[in-house]
């Protein structure tokens, strides 16, 4: 018996690692990946009895579900975003994608070409603010600050990571170079929990959660108050740095400890040693320190650690990728402007909006309860990410129409008017770039089963029915 064997990446997260595939038609025989539990899970996702594979369609929430062709299933997608957009405009309808990024330049350019302005993502909540810090503070070749931060660099005289742990998030876990980078390079660990990075650091700082902005600005005062800045830097690079040192004079040891709970001689210890190490590197995590109110200002005081010592663009501190490929916009929006509307959250977070260039999703049960949304098309999204997504529940569920492709039944389902099975990873093409800036073409592995369908061949078909195909 002759199997079939294909090379692929996969795609139970974002680095896209190399994977060998061996099947016999729809049957995968075997999966050869590196060691990772996201990975294992992946045949499980494909096999699962659990997982819906036929398109289903109702007229509300609170309906039965029936079950349709793909064909009947997008037919009463395309009608309803075209019936919504005759009586209520373009910017009635908005284009929501989770997890899966392959498909999200498709996306965007298929809301645009509908005349919306509402394409969002679940950055909204997760990389996205510490993307906008970076950008901001930074300027935009640190847009990606985070990625390159986590390099090895053995040229790093100290090296502060900041609430980030490679056993739990970071390939290659438990054997990830920080751990071993820890023996040679000293280390300070920022993080309110014992973790197996903090157990090989020469310095552990616990803030209470939240107050990251606060330690920040506490380790500049001792930075600034011991001379330990880059002065020539900041005269020829910064901005603001007259203000900055007014601002982050309020910030002593003592005030600093009892906002964050870090005693102060650990805090000013910390800060010495990361003030003198010439150069040094910070290490980020993408979500962690903006998952509060004040999460992007937070962040951004951490950014301006490097930029205060001079450690920007050096070997052994935080430079910008080099080489890292970056994708051309296919969005259309050299081609299209859109007039009317601007995208949900534009007012309250226009900085998001200018700088990510989407909708900031967070804004979504706003805007379906004051009318502006009245339907949303949807791909791989969860409710439960949303704060108080028990509102937005209760939001989706009003509208006229609300369409969801995923794997298998959620919440996020149980809120919708029609459903499209989702191919895997497995089981669908993808041209990609990973967050190193790494080009990769991901072959089809097996057959979808049943009636799934690719989220890219999903944004294509339906461009079809809404008449968009000549530019798809």
């Amino acid at each position: 018996m002759t199997y079939k064997t294909t090379h692929s990446s996969c795609y139970m997260c974002s680095d896209d690692c190399p994977i060998t595939v061996v099947s016999d038609g729809d049957r995968v025989i075997s999966i050869d990946h590196p060691a990772c539990v996201r990975a294992s899970g992946m045949r499980e996702q494909r096999e699962s009895t659990a997982r819906l594979v036929t398109p289903l369609v109702r007229d509300s929430s609170h309906a039965v579900w029936t079950e349709a062709s793909l064909d009947e299933a997008l037919e009463k997608t395309a009608k309803a975003l075209l019936t919504i957009r005759d009586r209520h405009g373009p910017e009635a309808v908005a284009f929501a994608i989770g997890f899966t990024k392959e498909v999200r330049p498709y996306l965007s350019r298929i809301a645009r070409a509908f005349g919306t302005p509402h394409y969002l993502t679940e950055s909204s909540c997760c990389f996205a603010a510490g993307f906008v810090a970076a950008t901001i503070t930074l300027g935009k070749e640190y847009e990606y600050f985070l990625g390159p931060s986590r390099r090895r660099c053995p040229e790093a005289r100290c090296r502060l990571v900041w609430s980030t742990d490679p056993a739990e998030s970071m390939l290659p876990y438990e054997d990830h170079h920080l751990y071993g980078d820890a023996a040679e390079i000293p280390t300070i660990v920022v993080d309110p929990r014992k973790t197996r990075m903090s157990a090989v650091s020469a310095i552990h700082l616990r803030p209470r959660p939240g107050t990251d902005g606060a330690l920040a600005l506490g380790m500049a005062h001792v930075i600034v108050e011991s001379g330990l800045h880059d002065a020539a830097f900041l005269d020829k690079h910064a901005h603001g740095f007259s203000e900055y040192r007014e601002y982050i004079a309020g910030f002593t040891p003592r005030v600093t400890s009892e906002i964050t709970g870090v005693p102060t001689d650990v805090l000013v210890e910390a800060a010495l040693l990361y003030g003198r190490s010439r150069p040094a590197l910070l290490t980020i995590s993408p979500s962690s320190t903006t998952h509060h109110s004040n999460g992007t200002q937070a962040h951004r005081a951490v950014l301006l650690l490097p930029a205060l010592c001079g450690n920007l663009d050096v070997e052994g501190g935080n430079r910008p990728w080099r080489k890292r490929l970056k994708e051309k916009s296919v969005n259309l929006a050299d081609r299209i402007e859109l007039s009317g509307a601007q995208p949900m959250g534009g007012k309250e977070h226009p900085l998001f909006v200018k700088h990510f260039g989407e909708a900031q999703g967070m804004r979504l049960a706003d805007a379906i309860e004051s009318g502006q949304v009245k339907a949303v098309f949807g791909i791989g999204l969860n409710l439960m990410m949303w704060p108080n997504s028990k509102r937005l529940d209760r939001a989706v569920r009003s509208l006229e129409f609300f369409s969801l492709s995923d794997f298998f039944t959620s919440p996020t389902v149980d809120a919708a008017t029609v459903f499209f099975p989702a191919a895997t990873h497995l089981e669908r093409q993808s041209l990609i770039v990973n967050p190193y800036g790494r080009v990769q073409y991901r072959p089809v592995a097996t057959p979808p089963l049943g009636d799934a369908i690719g989220d890219t061949e999903l944004v294509f078909a339906l461009a079809e029915q809404l008449g968009l195909g000549d530019i798809f």
